[in-house]
């Protein structure tokens, strides 16, 4: 049996996720969705996913169109309370203790053993204790440096748990170089998370970016209600931090100027998120169709200081045309020319000075527009960013053809 594209012989690849990879409301889900979906154009994929809640029928339908089989296996909440003690006692990462049962591995186990598959793909350091289920050549995806994110997040001075989280990203960068000598090779969202993982073989990470699709996320049509739009995981911590930060620090300054009404959109808003609506500022949950919310503001602004990775939500605003303003820690993963493709701003009275600017230029709102949608139509699609990955399954089967 042969393939016409990237692989010589008809590849059978298994997927481990920590989380059921829909719907595409979190920043992995979105990036194994896609993964899965470009892979099985060109390989036999079985997915192989954990969940603490039951999945619905409607979200296994969704991934049975691009895989072979499609398997998920229930953590009990019990079971990983369990884990996270007993982790705590052993020095263990909490994030990777919390996706780990014993009894998982052994059905994780059991079907892989039954697909007989070429390639193993585990999706984050979170799939690390399940290393030994497949047998074969594995590839593990770190997505981000965890370790950066939770170390941005413990700066955070008012926060009660920064004790904790100094120590979690500890455990966390302990864990990530432990990964690196349980796996045959590696992937990650970009090079400064790759800088920041703690072992000397690093560089043979290969650096496989998130993507879009410019055929679906695409310019509105109708004149947007909002001056300024911020969409994300509402209930994520940078997110929750970055909503705070625009409508605390920078809007009132912003006020002082002129007036601007503000949406902030996503799912599972935090309360935190939930007590910032006022008479200017409004909060949509959960949205059927993402792109109304890009369509909704004239600009959209992400003062993102927390986390790590690729913001997918920088990607998909610039592909719907909506100008973006963020801080140069999105745009080293992003690449964009400040200027020609976003603004750049790194406090509340840089963002407040470039949004009113901004607003108040509709010809430069439309260069930004414009290039933006180039810039990422060029540089992320999807079947694009993947041919690394492919390169890599590829390179296995080759290898083992000599």
């Amino acid at each position: 049996m042969y393939f016409c594209g990237h692989f010589k012989l008809i590849v059978r690849i298994i997927i481990f996720t920590p989380r059921f990879p829909y719907p595409l409301e979190k920043g992995d889900k979105l990036r194994i969705y896609h993964q899965i979906r470009v892979l099985s154009a060109q390989a036999e994929v079985y997915l192989i996913s954990l969940s603490h809640d039951d999945v619905p029928e409607s979200s296994i339908t969704e991934l049975k169109q691009y895989c072979k089989e499609v398997h998920v296996i229930r953590l009990r909440w019990w079971a990983v309370f369990s884990q996270v003690i007993l982790g705590l006692l052993k020095g263990r990462s909490v994030s990777v203790s919390y996706f780990f049962s014993a009894s998982a591995k052994r059905q994780m186990q059991q079907i892989a053993s039954s697909i007989q598959a070429d390639v193993g793909y585990f999706q984050l350091i979170r799939m690390m204790s399940y290393a030994s289920v497949f047998s074969g050549y594995k590839v593990l995806d770190y997505m981000d440096a965890f370790s950066l994110g939770m170390k941005r997040r413990a700066k955070d001075r008012g926060s009660l748990l920064r004790p904790f989280l100094i120590w979690e990203s500890r455990l966390l960068a302990k864990a990530e170089a432990q990964a690196m000598d349980m796996f045959d090779n590696f992937t990650i969202i970009s090079d400064r998370d790759r800088r920041f993982i703690q072992h000397k073989d690093r560089q043979k990470i290969e650096i496989v970016p998130n993507g879009i699709d410019p055929e679906y996320f695409i310019p509105g049509e109708k004149s947007p209600e909002f001056d300024l739009v911020f969409v994300g995981n509402l209930g994520y911590y940078p997110n929750v931090h970055a909503a705070r930060y625009l409508v605390r620090k920078i809007l009132p300054i912003i006020q002082i100027k002129r007036p601007v009404k503000i949406l902030l959109a996503g799912a599972r808003p935090h309360p935190l998120v939930l007590d910032l609506q006022n008479e200017s500022v409004t909060v949509w949950s959960w949205l059927d169709d993402i792109r109304s919310a890009y369509h909704a503001g004239r600009i959209f602004v992400a003062p993102v200081f927390q986390g790590s990775g690729l913001q997918n939500k920088i990607l998909e605003a610039l592909a719907c045309g909506t100008p973006c303003i963020t801080t140069s820690q999105v745009n080293a993963s992003i690449g964009a020319k400040p200027t020609k493709h976003l603004l750049i701003a790194d406090d509340d009275k840089q963002f407040a000075a470039k949004i009113v600017q901004l607003l108040d230029d509709s010809d430069k709102q439309h260069l930004l527009s414009e290039s933006g949608r180039r810039f990422v139509s060029l540089h992320f699609r999807w079947n694009d960013v993947s041919v690394p990955l492919i390169n890599i399954l590829k390179g296995n089967i080759i290898n083992a053809d000599h």
